[in-house]
C-alpha cells in the first residue's frame, strides 16, 4: 500500500495531462508526425489540415475563393469548386532542437493529406478529406531531489497518431429560388470522425531505493480514440467592379466529446534485476472534449490574378477536457497574412501560368510550460507548376518555423518543413451527346 500511494503521487499528474514541470531535456521519437516534447501537452500537437495551396499562402483559407483547389478549413466553401477534384500532398519535416546546453536534430515524413471534392448539382459542392489532426512523439528526461526520496529521475516517452476523416458539404440556398440572387453566397456543414492510437510510459526511479525500501515505478498507458466533431461555415463574395473583388468567410468548430478506450498498467522493478510486481491494471473509456474554435478571413482579389488576405483563429483550449482532469491549458490565437499571384499567361509556355504565393503567421499554443507562454512564428512561399493539362498542378510548399525559446529551461524548436502535392480537376457527370 505504501508503494501504491507513492506511485500516485509521482505519477498522477502525469496521467492527467499535467502542464508543469521541466521539459528541457531532448531525445528521439517513435512518432511518424511529430518529433516535438512540446507535443507531450493535451493530444499532442494540432496539425494543419489543409492542402498544399493553402500552405504556400500561410495556411489561409477560411476567406478564400478558389474554384479549382477546395479547402476543407471551411465547408462552404465546396460549393465554389465547380470541377471534381482530387488532392493528395506529403510532409517532409526536418526539426532542429536546442536549450542552452544541448541540440538535436530529427526528421520524419508522412501523408499530408488526400481529398476527394465533386459539384453535385448548381447549389451544392460536396467531399471528402483525410489528414492527420494530432501527434505525439516526445522523450523527456527529468530529476529532483527531495529530503524524503533524495535523488529522483522521471523518463517519459510517448508517441500518438490521431487522424481526421472528414464529410464536407456546401450549398447555396439562394440557388433554390433564382440563380441571380447572392449567387455567390454559400453556408456549410463538415462532419469529421477522429481515429488513431497512442501509448504513453512514464518510469520514476529512486537513486537510493535500497536505502529507502522503496521499488522503482513505471507506468504505461495505451489509446484507442474515436468520436465526432462537427463545425459550420458561411462563405461570401461581392464584386466591387469588373477588376476588383472581395471575399470572406467564417466557421464555428464545435467542442464536440471524442473518446478513448484505455488500458493501463502499472508495476514497480528493481534495477538490474529481474524482480517485477504489478501493482494496477485498469481499462476504462475516457471522454475528451476538444476545443471549440472560431475562424474568419477575408480576400482581396484583383483581375482575377492577385489575391491578398488576411485570417484570425481563436481556439478554446482552456474548455480542453481529459475525462475528469481539466488541463492548464489558455486560449490561443492565430493571425494569418497571404498571397498568391497568379499571371495567367499562356501564349509563352507553361511556366508563364505557375501561381506564386508567400504567407507568414504567428500563433499562440495553448501550453502553458513552468508558467511560460509559448509562441511561434511561420514564414511560407510555394508554387503551383501546371502539368500535363490546364487544370493538373503540381505544388511544392517550404515553410519556416520558430517556436518556443532557450530561457527558462524551455526548448527552442526551428522546423524547416516541404510540402509535395498534386491536385487534378475534371469535369464529372456530363450528359453524352449524339448527332
Amino acid at each position: 500500500m505504501k508503494q501504491l500511494i507513492i506511485f500516485i503521487c509521482l505519477l498522477t499528474p502525469v496521467l492527467a495531462r499535467a502542464q508543469s514541470f521541466p521539459i528541457s531535456a531532448l531525445g528521439n521519437s517513435t512518432s511518424k508526425t511529430s518529433t516535438s516534447n512540446y507535443s507531450f501537452f493535451g493530444l499532442g500537437e494540432e496539425l494543419y489540415n489543409g492542402p498544399c495551396e493553402s500552405i504556400g499562402r500561410g495556411g489561409l483559407g477560411v476567406g478564400y475563393v478558389s474554384y479549382l483547389s477546395p479547402n476543407f478549413n471551411n465547408p462552404a466553401s465546396l460549393y465554389q469548386n465547380k470541377l471534381a477534384t482530387f488532392q493528395v500532398g506529403v510532409k517532409l519535416s526536418e526539426l532542429n532542437q536546442s536549450t542552452s546546453t544541448t541540440n538535436s536534430w530529427s526528421n520524419n515524413g508522412a501523408l499530408n493529406y488526400a481529398t476527394l471534392a465533386f459539384p453535385i448539382n448548381k447549389w451544392w459542392g460536396s467531399g471528402f478529406s483525410l489528414n492527420p489532426a494530432y501527434a505525439k512523439g516526445y522523450d523527456i528526461n527529468t530529476s529532483s531531489t527531495s529530503n524524503v526520496f533524495g535523488n529522483v529521475n522521471y523518463f517519459y516517452r510517448g508517441s500518438s497518431s490521431i487522424n481526421r476523416v472528414n464529410w464536407s458539404n456546401g450549398i447555396n440556398p439562394f440557388k433554390w429560388f433564382s440563380d441571380s440572387l447572392a449567387p455567390d453566397f454559400s453556408i456549410g456543414f463538415g462532419a469529421s470522425y477522429y481515429f488513431g492510437t497512442g501509448t504513453a510510459y512514464n518510469r520514476a526511479e529512486f537513486a537510493n531505493n535500497s536505502l529507502l525500501g522503496i521499488y522503482n515505478i513505471v507506468g504505461i498507458s495505451e489509446d484507442v480514440y474515436g468520436g465526432f466533431q462537427y463545425n459550420l461555415g458561411f462563405m461570401h463574395r461581392v464584386k466591387i467592379d469588373t477588376l476588383r473583388s472581395f471575399s470572406f468567410g467564417g466557421t464555428y468548430d464545435f467542442g464536440n466529446k471524442i473518446f478513448t478506450d484505455n488500458n493501463y498498467q502499472s508495476y514497480t522493478f528493481i534495477v538490474n534485476t529481474p524482480v517485477i510486481d504489478t501493482v494496477d491494471y485498469n481499462k476504462s473509456r475516457i471522454d475528451i472534449k476538444l476545443p471549440s474554435a472560431i475562424k474568419f478571413g477575408a480576400t482581396f482579389t484583383y483581375k482575377e490574378k492577385l489575391n491578398i488576405g488576411f485570417e484570425y483563429r481563436r481556439n478554446q483550449y482552456s474548455k480542453f477536457q481529459f475525462g475528469s482532469q481539466k488541463n492548464n491549458m489558455r486560449d490561443v490565437n492565430t493571425y494569418i497574412l497571404g498571397a498568391e499571384l497568379n499571371p495567367m499567361k499562356t501564349n509563352g509556355g507553361r511556366l508563364l501560368n505557375t501561381n506564386y504565393r508567400i504567407g507568414f503567421r504567428y500563433a499562440e499554443k495553448p501550453y502553458l510550460v513552468n508558467g511560460n507562454k509559448i509562441n511561434e512564428y511561420a514564414v511560407n512561399i510555394g508554387i503551383g507548376i501546371p502539368v500535363k493539362r490546364a487544370f493538373t498542378t503540381a505544388n511544392i510548399g517550404l515553410e519556416y518555423i520558430k517556436r518556443g525559446t532557450t530561457s527558462n529551461n524551455l526548448i527552442l524548436e526551428k522546423y524547416f518543413n516541404a510540402f509535395i502535392g498534386l491536385t487534378i480537376n475534371d469535369k464529372w457527370f456530363n450528359k453524352p451527346k449524339y448527332d
